[in-house]
């Protein structure tokens, strides 16, 4: 019984310790817009003003020397299947991040708080030394894929139609 218990105190011990070592945590400034962990400051999420949903922000991410590095654009559409109190209208509201090294993209929930898209970015280990890295870019692509766009295009059938006509015209009387 003695050791059951002794293990348990170790497991918990363990758990606790490595859940400390791998959540470290990032902090957001409002007034500079830089995010920054334990080791300095590590980029810019600058919010400009969305040209798609009034009153929303999209977002660029910027090194410290200034240079985009990545887009977040703020989009919108309606499904009839997520329509809750909370949604009576089922808008679904997400981010397209764009990396502009490559114009890869992939979309996120949207937020409201600018902290909670920092750490996002933060966690996803996005930006190395100013750059973007690219093992955790395609990473982010992969797991986030483009679900929403998928999902709105489904709703609004766009599908693209190619129509070949090859009748040739001649002159009436020919």
């Amino acid at each position: 019984m003695e050791t059951k218990i002794k293990f348990f105190i170790m497991f918990v011990v363990l758990t606790c310790s490595s859940f400390t070592l791998y959540s470290q945590k990032c902090t957001y400034n409002k007034t500079t817009q830089i995010v920054s962990d334990g080791t300095g400051n590590l980029f810019k999420l600058e919010s400009v003003k969305s040209s798609t949903i009034y009153g929303a922000v999209d977002f660029f991410v910027k090194n410290l020397d200034g240079k985009d590095l990545i887009y977040l654009k703020v989009d919108e559409y309606k499904d009839p299947q997520k329509v809750t109190d909370a949604t009576p209208e089922g808008r679904m509201i997400f981010f397209k991040v764009t990396f502009l090294n490559n114009n890869t993209s992939a979309e996120i929930n949207y937020y409201l708080r600018n902290k909670k898209v920092a750490e996002i970015l933060y966690q996803a280990k996005l930006i190395v030394n100013g750059q973007l890295d690219v093992e955790a870019q395609n990473k982010f692509v992969i797991v986030n894929g483009n679900s929403f766009s998928k999902r709105r295009d489904e709703i609004y059938n766009n599908n693209t139609i190619i129509i070949n006509n090859n009748t040739q015209l001649t002159p009436s009387g020919e």
